[in-house]
């Protein structure tokens, strides 16, 4: 399995374990599926990578192009895996 750094924390996981982001119009696209072309920044599956990249301006930097980003929807997801599930 490949491993990847996150662009906010920089720390290494298996790609499995991330969120991939493609640049496409100016913006940064989260791609669920990992089909989309074009290189691939990631994030790690927690809110405080997640805002911590799209604050911090970290796409662009990854990307080396300005570049805008809603991480809104993904951090409605990870809340949820994130909450202890009740038996």
């Amino acid at each position: 399995m490949p491993e990847r750094t996150c662009v906010a924390c920089r720390e290494k996981k298996k790609a499995d374990d991330m969120f991939r982001f493609v640049m496409k119009d100016g913006s940064a696209l989260y791609d669920a599926r990992r089909i989309l072309h074009g290189r691939g920044a990631y994030v790690c599956m927690s809110t405080v990578c997640l805002s911590n990249a799209a604050s911090k301006n970290r796409f662009s930097r990854a990307f080396k192009w300005n570049c805008k980003v809603d991480v809104s929807v993904l951090h409605k997801r990870v809340a949820l895996s994130e909450s202890p599930i009740v038996l």
